[in-house]
């Protein structure tokens, strides 16, 4: 949603904070600035994962190394790690990733070879880095679908599997009209805001 969200003449953006004294109730940031007597501190700092049963897994960038589509563990393809992208899509894409995985496991789908999936995993670096990026769907909604759709292939013979549909361009659409709604929203209420001179309320 990018910064529309903090737009609102109500919230004082900031830049991190490098201390705080706990004698004053002083909060300071890294630009010099500081505030008298903060109330609260709120640390939205989102999330990392962890899987202390697997203690010889460790996460860089907060992504597990090693995975190819995101999905299969490369030197242990027994090993599905499903959810672990972002950026759109998340029940959907987690979907697509549980039956490809599901598939796998029962046998009714190839895993690929090694060389290949170490080849996505080095061209995946190569294009968004190994950070953020890295696991962040958009903007390339099709090719991952895409991807795990022949990841899966088809139900075995005789059976009522999920037969996973080609991706539609009509999904990204709607995913864009939601992410223009909400800032459209949060720029009407902070417009709202700036033109009042009397109390404000928040509507949510």
């Amino acid at each position: 949603f990018g910064t529309a969200p903090f737009a609102h003449p109500d919230i004082d953006n900031r830049s991190q904070i490098a201390s705080l004294d706990a004698k004053t109730g002083q909060v300071h940031f890294t630009d010099g600035t500081s505030v008298e007597q903060g109330d609260h501190i709120l640390f939205a700092t989102g999330y990392d994962f962890s899987f202390p049963f697997l203690p010889n897994l460790k996460s860089v960038h907060k992504r597990i190394p090693g995975l190819d589509q995101h999905l299969l563990k490369i030197d242990d393809p027994t090993l599905a790690f499903i959810g672990m992208v972002t950026g759109g899509f998340g029940i959907r894409i987690f979907e697509w990733q549980a039956v490809a995985t599901a598939r796998i496991f029962a046998g009714h789908a190839a895993v690929p070879p090694q060389a290949e999936m170490e080849k996505w995993e080095r061209d995946r670096i190569a294009q968004s880095g190994d950070q953020a990026a890295f696991w962040t769907l958009i903007p390339d909604f099709e090719k991952h679908f895409e991807a795990l759709r022949a990841l899966a292939g088809e139900p075995a013979p005789g059976t009522t599997g999920r037969v996973l549909p080609p991706y539609k361009p009509e999904w990204g659409d709607i995913f864009w009209a939601f992410v223009r709604y909400r800032v459209q929203w949060w720029e009407r209420e902070a417009a709202e805001a700036r033109s009042s001179s009397g109390p404000r309320s928040l509507k949510i």
